[in-house]
């Protein structure tokens, strides 16, 4: 058989108003942001005040007795979602009995997510479950929902005020229409040179009825590498603005110039910082020997250069010993006005500001929920279904019901 996509837009939007309806009895009764929720019917003017301790005792019964609906109303939205589920006589039993034979169809369950990690870049390789192969099938078909659109507050990231390291920059980051309204949070779990990485997740502005309050990504995110998380539906970039622009110190005699880093390495390096020696030597034809150093205590040698006359530019990049390339001109015009004398010498740091553990940065992120079926697919599976498209699926099928 072959899926019927006149009844499944009305089959799938129904149960999904229905999830809502259940979603919202939790909120009525959990929840106190809105004037129609039940503790906040309570304490309108002249109703139970908390000044009197016989009215604050009466609201407070009465609120330890919405709290019992809450968790009422919270196991039933779950049951509802697991009948939805069920492989035997639920929706998802119609779509593995219609859908083409596949592996994402067979591996069981609604949604889950296999990645490719190339060197630390991270890609969705395939969705499996009945979500997943529903997906695949829409694409196939030119089947689409109504997108919600996903923004983020502030140019930046915000950090936390115990961090240490340098601010990541932000090269890319979007969101799918699974991607939940929360404060994104990035906390360094590594702070290696070579392979930086961090946690990352979405801390809910009020929990799920299943409890959810975190949605956390399947994998870490490594510095300068793609990272696309099915959980989550984000995809980042993440740069340290130190490989293009290196804070630099210790060249009062504006010795270097056009300096920058590409594939940095642990062994080349102190925290990421690479420690620079020019010494002025007396043979002519190779008066400045340039060393490379991974320490301040300048022990360990990473690599070294020899470069001759007083006159011109050295422009180079140097592959150090451990896989890092560091480009940079060297004006020995202003060297030789910085070390005029054989044996003088300078040491010069270049910082391409790796952060360190623990360093924590958030931003907001806000779904504007544009999409019916976008959006109570998100609250239930962290998944969305193909967006876009010229055939959409009609957006009243999951309007929500309204209770009187």
């Amino acid at each position: 058989m072959a899926v019927n996509y006149t009844k499944l837009p009305v089959q799938f939007g129904a149960l999904l108003r229905v999830s809502r309806a259940l979603q919202a009895d939790w909120e009525f009764a959990k929840q106190a942001s809105d004037a129609s929720h039940y503790r906040r019917v309570l304490s309108v003017a002249n109703g139970f005040g908390q000044s009197d301790s016989e009215e604050a005792t009466a609201y407070g019964f009465m609120c330890s007795y919405y709290d019992s609906l809450a968790e009422k109303a919270g196991a039933e939205w779950v049951a509802h979602r697991g009948k939805i589920e069920d492989s035997s006589k639920g929706l998802w039993a119609l779509l593995k009995r219609d859908l083409p034979a596949s592996d994402e169809r067979d591996a069981g369950g609604s949604i889950a997510y296999d990645y490719e990690d190339i060197l630390g870049a991270i890609t969705i390789s395939a969705r499996r479950g009945i979500l997943g192969a529903l997906r695949k099938d829409m694409l196939t078909q030119t089947q689409y929902v109504t997108a919600n659109g996903i923004t983020f507050g502030g140019g930046a990231l915000t950090a936390d005020n115990g961090n240490r390291g340098a601010l990541p920059t932000v090269t890319v980051m979007t969101g799918l229409s699974h991607t939940l309204t929360g404060t994104l949070v990035l906390t360094v779990n590594s702070e290696s040179v070579t392979k930086p990485t961090l946690d990352v997740s979405v801390e809910l502005p009020y929990p799920l009825p299943d409890e959810t309050e975190i949605v956390w990504g399947d994998r870490v995110l490594t510095l300068e590498k793609s990272w696309k998380d099915g959980p989550t539906g984000l995809t980042i970039t993440l740069t340290r603005p130190g490989l293009a622009a290196p804070v630099e110190a210790g060249d009062d005699g504006n010795m270097f110039s056009v300096y920058s880093f590409a594939t940095p390495a642990e062994g080349d390096m102190n925290g990421g910082v690479l420690y620079v020696r020019v010494i002025r030597q007396a043979t002519a034809g190779s008066e400045w020997l340039i060393e490379y150093y991974n320490s301040s205590a300048l022990t360990t040698k990473v690599g070294s250069d020899v470069t001759g006359t007083l006159v011109g530019n050295f422009t180079t990049t140097k592959p150090l010993k451990n896989g890092t390339a560091f480009t940079y001109t060297f004006d020995r015009v202003a060297a030789n006005v910085k070390l005029p004398v054989a044996t003088n010498e300078d040491t010069v740091s270049f910082d391409i500001q790796t952060p360190r553990e623990g360093d924590r940065w958030t931003r907001a992120i806000t779904n504007d929920e544009a999409g019916v079926l976008s959006t109570k697919i998100a609250k239930l599976w962290r998944a969305s279904l193909p967006v876009a498209g010229a055939v959409l699926w009609a957006e009243a099928n999951g309007a929500s019901i309204t209770k009187t």
